[in-house]
């Protein structure tokens, strides 16, 4: 007898938590979104995307989604729609279980800009993609003035499959002159831009002065700054940089200069 009454209690249990459960799902059914939380990674000095960008996004794709039943919100298509703005690298959209609606967005980083000779241009990312120019802001990253034209459909710069910059590509050599500059104390602020030549040569055009720093390939960058550091600490005291038109760096352990004349 006690068996019976144990399993019809189970029985009871059951039937109660199936009761319940129906009951929440037509109480979640009739639910509406009261809140939209945004959470976008700021925490870069670009400004590629916002949180009133990313809230347009979301209106657009899904009218006001506040005062949308829940069941109505297609999150898949919402973080469609985010990931597919030009300048987001991640998007993650989530229903919680009080009625909000919450999106993270990471931005795309710039590390360098490239401007072809016919005027159009882009940025390589930190995921080695192209990265389309913005309308809304500039970013402040070293700029390259090059001598052929790149664009995504250049299989001779681009992995075709992946969209990422091959190695050993001009492109590639674009990135290493990025990074080597950006994050040196003096080319970084000398530099006002770049000249890249077809086979992947650098020039520095300085933000002072009428000669130019020849690189040549992005080899050995680190050694190639130390000896112009050398070189300026020297000769900036006792001579004017304007007698020359030139400081070769591409040799080894040498500083090669043109005097102007």
């Amino acid at each position: 007898m006690k068996k019976w009454w144990t399993i019809g209690g189970y029985a009871a249990l059951l039937v109660a938590g199936v009761v319940l459960l129906s009951f929440v799902s037509r109480e979640r059914a009739s639910e509406v979104c009261w809140r939209v939380d945004l959470s976008v990674d700021e925490a870069g000095p670009h400004r590629f995307v916002t949180r009133n960008m990313v809230l347009d996004r979301l209106v657009l794709t899904g009218d006001s989604l506040v005062g949308t039943r829940m069941d109505d919100i297609h999150i898949d298509h919402l973080q469609r729609a985010l990931r597919n703005m030009p300048h987001v690298r991640s998007a993650v959209v989530t229903k919680t279980l009080d009625g909000r609606i919450e999106a993270e967005v990471t931005p795309r980083i710039p590390v360098a800009r490239i401007l072809n000779p016919d005027g159009t241009g882009f940025y390589l990312d930190s995921d080695r993609r192209l990265m389309p120019l913005s309308k809304h802001y500039t970013a402040h990253v070293p700029l390259f003035v090059t001598a052929r034209a790149f664009s995504a459909a250049d299989t001779s710069a681009l992995d075709p499959h992946t969209g990422r910059v091959l190695e050993g590509s001009p492109l590639d050599q674009v990135l290493s002159f990025a990074q080597a500059v950006e994050g040196h104390a003096l080319m970084g602020p000398l530099t006002e831009h770049l000249y890249l030549d077809s086979v992947g040569h650098a020039v520095v055009i300085p933000r002072v002065g009428g000669y130019k720093i020849q690189l040549g390939d992005a080899r050995n960058l680190d050694a190639k700054f130390d000896r112009l550091q050398t070189f300026l600490q020297h000769t900036v005291q006792s001579k004017d940089l304007n007698f020359y038109t030139e400081i070769n760096l591409a040799y080894r352990d040498q500083v090669v200069c043109k005097r102007r004349w």
